[in-house]
């Protein structure tokens, strides 16, 4: 568009026709840098946030393979009734709990950097 633009105003003899074209050609071109400049930041920050992100997901996965190799170690266990039953439902809140403050942290540290 811009080659195109510049080769109307060589050939244009009106001066007034030259100069919206400057005009125009003008506010292209700085469109353009404004965009390329606005994709290269936003780039910059994922491939800064791909390093969190991987980190994120590896650690996902190992409490991921944790939970699948103590569960059943959990559900082996004898049924607890009254006391015991709320202290373990207790541990298992609290556990669920510092498992979600974990992911809430990874992903403020991810989403952090964007």
């Amino acid at each position: 568009m811009i080659i195109a633009g510049a080769e109307l105003k060589k050939h244009s003899s009106d001066t007034e026709n030259v100069k919206r074209l400057d005009h125009e050609l003008s506010a292209t071109k700085d469109r353009y840098q404004a965009l390329v400049r606005g994709c290269n930041e936003r780039l910059t920050r994922l491939e800064e946030a791909l390093p969190l992100a991987d980190k994120f997901h590896d650690m996902h996965e190992q409490v991921l393979s944790w939970l699948q190799r103590v569960e059943p170690e959990l559900l082996a266990g004898s049924e607890p009734t009254g006391a015991e039953a709320e202290k373990q439902l207790d541990v298992s809140n609290n556990y669920t709990v510092n498992c979600q403050l974990l992911y809430c942290a990874e992903l403020n540290e991810c989403t952090g950097c964007c």
